[in-house]
């Protein structure tokens, strides 16, 4: 931030004091340009100061909104305040019409020189010309570069691969200058890769460019617009034994106003500690030719150094404000890589291939994130993707498919740890059918997302999941929304994974609202809808939402709680607010797993509709042999079940309570004795006996029923006894 001073005060006591313009006008300036230099040099030309305090008077209202205003506003008025009190360099009067563009460059150098030795400005106004070579250099503290607007000037290099201007010295300011690469394909043939990272640019801040400013810039043509950090364009690509120590980072810098088209990065630093970049926006695009590399070009690309296996140096406090890439269908606009510290607000693309790429970045805030129209390729990581990243948030971010583009997912949350998304809008209209999640959690360390909105809004294609949990452990996803044609609302496809949902809110058009994979052993699905919040219930060892139990999907017996079907057999299906039932006559229906423990209260609300018997499943041997606490026609039994066909009736009490509406059947089995339970009355017990006591010892349990398609089953509860 460039320090505000009273200016108006200032200027009045200059006006009083014409007797000594030289120490007034170098007090008025101080803290914009070399307070030795201009003291210096109003010390020799007196009485051309004497008549610029003479018309101060004229600068008074511009010179106190600067002072309200540090930053944009003194870059917006300072031109008429720097000339009327000290006067500039004029860069256009030392470039000769009819010159080389050798000539040009040689005369650009010249003024940059002329204007530090003389502690004053270089103005580019009237100065419209093309040189050739390598980019100038500006050496000078507190020098300042800057143009009435864009449209008073245009510095062009005709080399390709070669820049405009580096800058070495501290506190330097660059204002309206409007720079071009001569290259709008950004065709590099004949350059190196090596030779396009080091000197292809609009401006290169050195690593001592310390508390330098970049204003309202206009940059095409170049491989990267604004660049810089720890490493010169000399040693970038070649340097060894790269430390902290050896290569420290540049700091504070300020990048507010910059318009580029035709460029591979518009900001591209290579580490550095303190950036603010406000207001970025225009397009970017792959290099073309030999030498080109086919690397991913970027709006922001924003990163540490690496030697390729380990980040050595970091991007640092980095904050980013409205900033607006679009018409780039090439990758991500805004990617950070090794950054400590971001804070991101007001970001924004329209048909782009992504917006965000975050690598290896901690201690984050996103917030106000829009990408419309996107286009992010099928099988690329998605349209936002976080990969390894470490204790960060990310609110309100909105992307939207376009119309018909194959795209892939749109959120990819990739091993990252303590990363917290709220309420992202998600929208898709891909026609690509693979198997890609709009949303998909690949693992980490607690990474939650809560409450997304996802939508397909395809016209006739389904997309394969709202919701994926794959390959690696992790993730939760909290009250998801799903809305249009989905294959799965979620697919869980690892372990470790919770699901939080509301079965009424999955997506009537999902052909399944919850899929487990069968090599999952330890996800947590739990639905809202349930009576009892199985996270604060330390009895409760699992239970069943009604997910993912279609014999086709795979995953036949698997219980929402994680436990996989060790004795399930059958064809049991569910509908989308999570009730189980047969789905065709069977002599026998179960789904059970093994909970750990013998000793078990289960309960579950069940409707018999016109089945022989369906109720709770206890102890089971196998699929085939198990003890019963059923509701059978009128009456609330236990039985045992013994082989394929042989059921006994045990014990049985006859009800009044009607078969065909739903009850809450309780069973419980503690040491030998089974009790027997129905909407909270205990209805009738047996004691196991006669070879029964040993053979139905197990810790496997679920639900079973007998008959038609009618039965269901909703909510069964397992909870130690």
């Amino acid at each position: 931030m460039i320090r505000p001073i009273d200016l108006k005060a200032q200027i009045q006591a200059a006006k009083a004091a014409a007797g000594n313009a030289a120490a007034d006008v170098a007090a008025l300036l101080s803290g914009y340009v070399t307070s030795a230099t201009a003291a210096k040099d109003a010390a020799e030309a007196a009485a051309a100061q004497a008549q610029d305090i003479s018309n101060i008077s004229t600068t008074d209202d511009a010179m106190t909104a600067v002072a309200s205003d540090p930053d944009s506003a003194f870059v917006a008025r300072q031109s008429a305040s720097i000339q009327e009190v000290i006067g500039s360099v004029y860069l256009r009067d030392y470039i000769q019409a009819g010159a080389t563009t050798a000539a040009n460059r040689t005369a650009y150098q010249q003024a940059i020189d002329d204007a530090a030795a003389a502690g004053k400005p270089l103005c580019y106004d009237g100065a419209t010309f093309t040189f050739s070579g390598a980019a100038v250099r500006d050496d000078a503290d507190d020098a300042c570069h800057w143009a009435t607007s864009w449209g008073t000037h245009l510095v062009t290099n005709e080399t390709a691969g070669q820049g405009i201007l580096r800058v070495a010295g501290e506190r330097t300011i660059m204002s309206n200058l409007n720079l071009d690469g001569d290259n709008p394909d950004l065709d590099m043939t004949g350059v190196t890769a090596a030779a396009q990272s080091r000197h292809s640019h609009g401006v290169w801040l050195e690593p001592t460019a310390h508390g330098s400013r970049v204003f309202n810039l206009k940059v095409s043509g170049f491989m990267r617009a604004v660049t810089g950090g720890s490493f010169t364009p000399d040693n970038i690509d070649s340097a060894t034994g790269v430390t902290p120590e050896t290569f420290p980072p540049l700091t504070d810098i300020v990048v507010d106003g910059l318009e580029v088209k035709d460029v591979w990065a518009a900001v591209n630093p290579n580490s550095l500690t303190g950036m603010t970049i406000r207001n970025v926006r225009g397009s970017f695009k792959r290099a073309q030719g030999d030498g080109a590399g086919g690397a991913d070009p970027h709006l922001l690309y924003i990163a540490g150094y690496s030697d390729g296996e380990n980040d050595i140096l970091f991007c640092r406090d980095i904050t980013v404000e409205n900033c607006f890439a679009f018409d780039s269908v090439t990758t991500a606009a805004f990617k950070f890589r090794a950054v400590i510290g971001l804070t991101m607000n007001g970001m924004s693309t329209t048909r782009s291939c992504g917006i965000f790429d975050l690598i290896r970045v901690s201690n984050f805030a996103i917030t106000g994130a829009v990408c419309a129209e996107d286009v992010m390729d099928a099988g690329a990581p998605g349209a936002t993707r976080m990969l390894n990243c470490v204790n960060g948030t990310v609110d309100g971010l909105v992307i939207s498919g376009a119309d018909g583009a194959a795209t892939g997912g749109l959120v990819y949350i990739d091993q990252c740890t303590g990363v917290t998304m709220n309420r992202p809008r998600l929208r898709s209209a891909s026609t690509v059918t693979d198997s890609a999640g709009v949303l998909t959690v690949r693992g980490g360390d607690d990474v939650l997302v809560v409450e997304p909105y996802i939508e397909n809004y395809h016209a006739t294609l389904s997309f394969y999941a709202g919701v994926l949990f794959t390959t690696d452990p992790g993730g939760a996803v909290v009250d998801p929304t799903i809305v249009g044609a989905f294959s799965f609302g979620a697919r869980v496809a690892a372990d470790d994974a919770t699901l939080v949902y509301n079965p009424a809110k999955m997506g009537s058009w999902a052909t399944q609202i919850i899929r487990i994979d069968s090599s999952v052993t330890s996800a947590k699905i739990i639905s809202t809808a349930q009576p009892t919040d199985p996270l604060s219930d330390p009895d409760l060892l699992g239970w069943h939402t009604g997910a993912s139990m279609a014999s086709s999907g795979g995953a036949f017996g698997k219980w929402s709680s994680g436990q996989s079907g060790t004795a399930s057999i059958g064809d049991i299906a569910f509908d989308q607010y999570g009730t189980l039932w047969s789905n065709a006559p069977s002599s026998n229906h179960v789904i059970a797993a093994d909970f750990g423990e013998a000793d078990v209260d289960i309960t579950c609300m069940v409707k018999l509709g016109g089945q022989i018997r369906a109720g709770i499943c206890l102890r089971a041997v196998d699929a085939n042999n198990y003890v019963t606490v059923s509701r059978a026609a009128g009456k609330v039994r236990i039985s045992k079940r013994v082989g394929t066909t042989t059921v006994t009736v045990l014990a049985e009490v006859a009800t009044s309570y009607p078969d065909s509406l739903e009850a809450e059947l309780r069973g419980v089995v503690v040491g030998n004795t089974v009790y027997a339970f129905l909407n909270g009355q205990f209805m009738v017990s047996y004691t196991l006996t006669g070879g029964e006591e040993t053979t139905f010892v197990s810790s496997v349990h679920g639900i079973a029923g007998q008959g038609d398609a009618t039965a269901r089953w909703r909510w069964p509860a397992v909870r130690s006894a």
